[in-house]
C-alpha cells in the first residue's frame, strides 16, 4: 500500500470516528431532553421576579412542562382559592381540600401544578392566567402564602412529600358541620381559615406526610412532621418551646428560604453534664 492509499484510509477512519462521535452526542442530547420532559420529580426552582427567570414573560405555558393530563381550575377572589372544574390524574388524591363536595386548591398548590404543566388556571372572566400572574399571587401574602412558603412547598412536593396547610383538614366529611349549609357559609368557612394562615415570623405553615399511595383525605392520620417558616432571625428558645407545644407530639422542623435556597433544620434537646 503506497503513501497515497494510506493517507486515504486514515482520512476515512477519521471521518468515521467523527461521524460516530457526532451520533453519540446527538443520542445523549436526545436522552437528556427526554428525561427533562418525563421526570416530574425534578423541578427547576427559580424566582420569576428576577430578570434571568425563564418565566419572566406572561405566557400561560412559559416555564411549564408538557403533560397529557391537564386539569382546570377557576380562581375565586372572594375566598382566595381556586375551584377545580376539571380534575385529571391521580395527583388530586393528595392535593387540594374538599368542602361541600367541591375541590379547592390553595395558591401554592396552583403555582406548583401550573409550573409542572398539570393545571390551567382561569380567572373569574374565564381568561387563562399565566405563570407570572400566578406567581405574583403566591408572593402577595394576602392569600395565606408568601414567596418563601411557596418555595418550601414546591421543594417538598418535588421530593415526593404530601404537603397540606398546617391544621387545615383535607376534608370535612367526619367533622360535625352542616353538610347542607349554603354557599355563603361555605365561603366563610374557607376564607376564615385562610385568614388564620397568614404568614408571620416563626409561624407553623405546613403539615407534612410521608409519600403514601394509600393516602386518604378523609383519614390522613397524623403528619410525619410540621414545618415552621422562619426569617433571617432564628427563633428564640421560648418561641421554639411554644411552637413545640402547639405541635403536641408531632416533630417540628424549621425552614429557611434565601435566594431560592431552601434549608431545613431542627433543635434537638441535649443534656449537658454538670461540671464539678
Amino acid at each position: 500500500m503506497d503513501g497515497e492509499e494510506v493517507s486515504k484510509v486514515e482520512g476515512e477512519t477519521r471521518r468515521q470516528r467523527k461521524g460516530r462521535e457526532r451520533g453519540e452526542n446527538q443520542e445523549r442530547s436526545r436522552q437528556r431532553n427526554s428525561f427533562l420532559l418525563e421526570d416530574d420529580t425534578e423541578e427547576i426552582h427559580f424566582n420569576p421576579f428576577l430578570p434571568s427567570s425563564p418565566s419572566s414573560n406572561n405566557s400561560p405555558l412559559s416555564g411549564s412542562q408538557i403533560r397529557t393530563e391537564v386539569s382546570k381550575a377557576r380562581w375565586v377572589e372572594e375566598i382566595g382559592m381556586a375551584q377545580v372544574i376539571e380534575k385529571k390524574g391521580s395527583l388530586w388524591v393528595s392535593t387540594g381540600v374538599i368542602r361541600n363536595s367541591k375541590l379547592y386548591c390553595h395558591i401554592e398548590e396552583i403555582g406548583y401544578l401550573a409550573q409542572i404543566g398539570a393545571l390551567v388556571l382561569f380567572d373569574e372572566g374565564d381568561n387563562v392566567m399565566g405563570l407570572q400572574d400566578i406567581f405574583t399571587k403566591c408572593a402577595d401574602r394576602q392569600y395565606g402564602c408568601s414567596w418563601e412558603s411557596f418555595e418550601a412547598y414546591r421543594h417538598l412536593k418535588s421530593l415526593g412529600y404530601i404537603v397540606g396547610r398546617q391544621g387545615q383538614p383535607w376534608s370535612l366529611k367526619h367533622n360535625k358541620i352542616n353538610r347542607n349549609s349554603d354557599s355563603t357559609a361555605d365561603t366563610d368557612l374557607i376564607a376564615g381559615r385562610i385568614e388564620e394562615l397568614q404568614i408571620g415570623a416563626a409561624n407553623l405553615v405546613f403539615d407534612i406526610h410521608q409519600p403514601n399511595s394509600k393516602f386518604k383525605k378523609t383519614d390522613p392520620g397524623n403528619p410525619s412532621f410540621i414545618i415552621c417558616l422562619v426569617g433571617d432571625r432564628p427563633p428564640s428558645r421560648k418561641e421554639v418551646e411554644d411552637l413545640e407545644k402547639k405541635c403536641k407530639s408531632v416533630p417540628l422542623k424549621f425552614c429557611h428560604v434565601s435566594h431560592d435556597n431552601v434549608s431545613f433544620f431542627s433543635f434537638p434537646k441535649v443534656s449537658l453534664p454538670v461540671l464539678p
